[in-house]
């Protein structure tokens, strides 16, 4: 008697089992939501991997010539993005002539190291001169010494106030390109705030 009841427990299982399989694999998942049930937002999965403080970074060429250093309050590796975030950061850029210097509230380096992106209050200025070029936005590729950006600018210098949309540095050969809507105004003492 006991083995009769054990097989037909099986034999129940195992039909339960397949009506369960059966149900899983013909089931519509794209049927309508439930009235009333919302899933939870997405949420972001690109959490810092590392983060630092107060670093202070030295980066040479391939001949070992210092080429740029940066500096920054905080930085936090991204893991899925995998790049990293950086808090006040600043990037000298040494030149044969005198060096850039470039100080933003925000920025982010690509995972390879070849593209600077500065964000938020961004100023430029070369060491020997008094001319700064603000901005919103400003990228850099260090390895081809070019700093560049689509935004508006205002440069100021001793000559003047020079406003454009959009401008290319070419940092190795201390030339600004302004690329649109140029103007600019040039007297002895430029007002320091405008």
């Amino acid at each position: 008697m006991k083995i009769i009841r054990s097989t037909r427990q099986r034999i129940y299982r195992l039909t339960g089992l397949a009506i369960l399989m059966l149900f899983l694999i013909t089931w519509d998942s794209s049927s309508p939501p439930i009235p009333g049930f919302s899933p939870p937002p997405n949420q972001n999965l690109d959490i810092p991997e590392s983060y630092l403080i107060n670093i202070r970074s030295t980066h040479y060429d391939e001949t070992g010539t210092l080429t740029y250093e940066l500096t920054a309050d905080q930085t936090e590796h991204l893991l899925i993005s995998e790049h990293t975030k950086l808090t006040q950061p600043t990037i000298t850029y040494f030149t044969t002539a005198s060096p850039w210097q470039v100080h933003a509230e925000n920025g982010t380096i690509s995972q390879d190291g070849n593209l600077i992106e500065l964000t938020n209050n961004v100023v430029l200025q070369q060491k020997n001169t008094q001319s700064e070029l603000h901005t919103q936005y400003l990228s850099i590729k260090p390895n081809d010494k070019i700093a560049e950006t689509t935004a508006e600018i205002v440069l100021r210098s001793r000559e003047g106030v020079t406003r454009a949309v959009g401008m290319q540095a070419l940092l190795d050969r201390d030339l600004y390109k302004l690329q649109s809507n140029v103007v600019g105004l040039y007297e002895k003492n430029p007002p320091a705030n405008e």
